[in-house]
């Protein structure tokens, strides 16, 4: 009754932005719904993350309420604790005075839990972890409160054996003690020899390998393709920069008549001199690479293996007057 009247003493105060706190307050309201239904199990959570994003006192005090009930006798005394401040900052004398009564209440039976770290044991690298979480080194050699369950605490240094120990934190208050024992060196076990095996006898050397059949197309034709496409490519460029000129020549027919241009009519045809050479600047390498890359795919058709082919293939490259030419049977 004295909590229920202490929450209803003064307003949540909260720190949020708006959004911030609807979702704190929708959270509050459930959470208080699942403690009149006694589920506090899940209101719990709900009420610690209400708090997170809105914090205020009258939170914390049901949080504490919610985790005694749960059995998290440390949990709650925290909690409790950590109201009792606020509500004394607040200037909530009444709050104040239900937090402080409440974890004095808890006080005795607050369970307790020491990890023993003797002085001898080296501190370089040496961690302890209780439940895979890291404990600080100012809380060893102290009685810590902790809620009743079960705990794994373990100990890890470089080049020592891991220390393990489980220990079982019961409820109405009293204080464990896991000694952490010197930690052993890892020892370091030799490989064992290799047992001798009787050796077999050598196998027979392998047959000679059969010589290797060169597959087609090989470097040369798959080269004479290339620069034949290439050669060709170019040759079709040339050809429609040869059409874009003529088509611009033909644009200088409205300025000019059988002997005279006059001055757009001159720069026009100028335009379509300029293209007409650029064409066939470009059509002479195009047709050297054609001619080089037809040339080069007919002499790899004319060399390839027997195997390559299903018939005979004969080729003979002859220079003349008129450049180069071939001439063979595929």
């Amino acid at each position: 009754m004295l909590l229920v009247s202490a929450l209803l003493g003064g307003a949540r105060p909260g720190f949020a932005q708006q959004g911030d706190a609807a979702a704190a307050e929708h959270l509050f309201q459930e959470a208080l719904a699942l403690m009149a239904k006694g589920d506090y199990e899940q209101a719990c959570p709900r009420l610690a993350e209400s708090h997170k994003l809105d914090s205020g006192i009258g939170t914390l005090l049901y949080l504490g309420d919610c985790q005694e009930k749960l059995g998290k006798t440390a949990s709650a005394w925290a909690t409790f604790r950590e109201a009792a401040s606020a509500a004394r900052r607040a200037g909530q004398p009444e709050r104040e005075k239900v937090g402080r009564e409440r974890a004095d209440a808890l006080e005795s039976v607050v369970s307790r839990l020491v990890i023993e770290v003797p002085a001898e044991l080296p501190r370089e690298g040496l961690v302890l972890r209780r439940d895979k979480q890291e404990v600080s080194a100012v809380l060893w050699n102290t009685a810590v409160p902790i809620d009743p369950g079960t705990y794994t605490i373990e100990a890890t240094a470089p080049g020592k054996v891991p220390f393990s120990a489980t220990v079982v934190i019961e409820r109405g208050g009293g204080t464990k003690t896991v000694a952490v024992p010197p930690l052993e060196d890892v020892k370091i076990v030799a490989a064992p020899a290799p047992l001798e095996v009787a050796k077999a006898p050598p196998p027979p050397p392998p047959p000679p390998p059969s010589p290797p059949r060169r597959k087609w197309p090989d470097p040369l034709g798959i080269a004479g393709i290339a620069a034949a496409g290439a050669g060709f490519v170019t040759m079709g460029v040339s050809l429609g920069v040869g059409l874009a000129a003529r088509a611009r020549f033909d644009e200088s027919a409205p300025y000019c008549d059988a002997t005279y241009c006059d001055r757009e009519g001159v720069a026009i045809r100028k335009d379509a001199l300029d293209m007409a050479r650029v064409g066939t600047g470009v059509f002479v390498p195009g047709a050297i690479f054609a001619s080089v890359g037809t040339m080069l795919f007919v002499i790899s058709l004319a060399t390839r293996q027997p195997s390559d082919a299903s018939g005979k293939t004969s080729a003979a490259l002859t220079l003349g007057p008129g450049g180069l030419s071939v001439r063979g049977s595929f």
